[in-house]
């Protein structure tokens, strides 16, 4: 039987190597800015979405390397929206206790707080942080 103190201290050390929530949104947001080119990642959001349809789950191999630089993301798919025209490639980091991520299409691609019941903040034309937990739920 585990008692009390064991069972916190064990979530403590979970949370210390696997990180607790989402994390924190603006310091998600800074590591993306530092490390990936937002261009370069509509640019390989782009040319899966011409291939693959609404659903599809991007292997870990096709990620390019300049995710996984960022502590790697947890997953990525295409999306689509009833309320968005275009599909995009949303990619979630984050774990069983909360997410974040970006969302990237287009350039035309636009997507609103509306859209996802939830903030959306562009970052440049065609691509979106998400910063509160499971707004890509309401696909």
């Amino acid at each position: 039987m585990i008692l009390k103190w064991q069972s916190v201290l064990l979530f403590c050390t979970f949370c210390l190597l696997g990180g607790c929530g989402g994390g924190d949104y603006k310091a998600f947001e800074k590591r993306m800015k530092d490390f990936v080119e937002p261009k370069g990642l509509q640019e390989w959001a782009v040319a899966i979405l011409r291939t693959h349809q609404v659903g599809y789950e991007i292997p870990k191999s096709e990620w390019p390397s300049f995710l996984t630089v960022t502590n790697g993301p947890s997953s990525a798919w295409i999306a689509g929206w009833t309320t968005v025209k275009e599909r995009a490639v949303f990619v979630a980091w984050g774990n069983g206790f909360g997410h974040t991520g970006l969302i990237v299409g287009e350039k035309t691609f636009v997507i609103t707080e509306e859209d996802l019941n939830s903030p959306v903040v562009q970052w440049i034309p065609g691509v979106y942080f998400v910063p509160k937990p499971g707004a890509f739920l309401n696909q």
